[in-house]
């Protein structure tokens, strides 16, 4: 049987190391950082509808009064702290 062969398992573990190793930078240098992105626009994102909420200003208010220029103002501002706050995390 070829899984018994001790000759092989240099091999075998040689590959084992070398298919783990690449798979966890993969992992740690694509798959996570996007996951802790889409996490940090998502909290930016819930914060400032929380704080638009708190002070009356709310999205679905605005919209049925037709205030195009509140929303476009509110919508800046969720790109411009978003953009901040991903630009000073990743250059500490």
């Amino acid at each position: 049987m070829p899984q018994l062969d001790f000759t092989n398992y240099l091999s075998q573990t040689t590959w084992f190391f070398i298919c783990f190793v690449t798979f966890y930078l993969i992992n740690i240098y694509y798959v996570i950082p996007s996951f802790s992105l889409s996490k940090k626009i998502r909290k930016i994102s819930l914060f400032i509808l929380s704080v638009e909420t708190f002070k009356g200003g709310t999205f679905f208010l605005d919209y049925k009064n037709n205030n195009t220029k509140i929303i476009t103002n509110n919508l800046s501002l969720l790109k411009t702290a978003t953009s901040y706050y991903l630009l000073n995390s990743y250059t500490k």
